[in-house]
């Protein structure tokens, strides 16, 4: 198996290859990865569930607090038949309780439970896909990661799962496309996404295009003009 990360500015990290690599040094140097290509030696997906190797991978995200984008790939070559996962972000710590002498763990954030859907044979994508709506409750930013990945790479998505995702994008387009303007990085492919599926609406568009005035974002702003103009030329008059 191979592991490759990336940071948060966008550079390579060579990152362990087994369980006992990984666990020969300190976990938290790292903690600055944001991103993760992990190449299992063989994985299959089917029924809702894709089975392989994937305890570095479960070990790596139960150290890991911090949000995370994993791309699981069946070679180093990445293809549309990949699975990408966004992990949110979540808080462990502990609660005192003074009158029962006692000290309770506590967990915040959907993080955690995205995380428990990564076993050490198995991922459970449905109960991972399920998750969503959880997910969009406590972070709409965290919803579009985790939403745009799985509709981008929809291995083994369900209908049901897909319609509710599309469903969130289209309700939520203005904070969308805020979230496409202050990410840059594969901006240009969601917006395709989302403008061949009609999930922007024109004049919010419109509105929102001001916010794309970085150079990197000169694709983006061709494809949504491209959308915006194309719904106006489908206009007819009728006297």
């Amino acid at each position: 198996m191979k592991m490759t990360g990336y940071d948060e500015n966008n550079r390579l990290v060579r990152l362990p290859e087994s369980l006992d690599e990984y666990y020969s040094g300190a976990a938290k140097r790292f903690a600055h990865i944001t991103g993760v290509i992990f190449v299992p030696e063989e994985f299959e997906v089917s029924g809702g569930f894709a089975r392989g190797d994937f305890g570095l991978l479960r070990a790596f995200l139960a150290d890991h607090d911090r949000k995370i984008t994993v791309r699981i790939s069946r070679d180093k070559v990445l293809s549309g038949e990949d699975l990408v996962l966004f992990f949110p972000d979540f808080l462990y710590g502990f609660v005192e309780d003074t009158f029962a002498r006692a000290i309770h763990h506590k967990i915040e954030g959907s993080g955690y439970a995205c995380r428990e859907c990564v076993g050490k044979r198995e991922i459970r994508l449905r109960e991972y896909d399920r998750l969503f709506g959880r997910v969009a409750d406590d972070d709409m930013t965290a919803a579009f990661e985790m939403g745009m990945g799985r509709l981008l790479y929809p291995t083994d998505l369900a209908e049901n799962n897909k319609a509710q995702m599309e469903a969130f994008m289209k309700e939520n387009d203005l904070g969308l496309l805020d979230f496409l303007a202050r990410e840059p990085d594969g901006a240009e492919e969601r917006a395709a996404y989302l403008t061949e599926h009609e999930l922007l609406d024109r004049e919010h568009i419109g509105k929102a295009l001001p916010m794309f005035s970085d150079t990197a974002h000169a694709q983006t702003v061709a494809a949504l003009l491209a959308y915006v103009n194309k719904k106006r030329k489908r206009k007819r008059f009728v006297l």
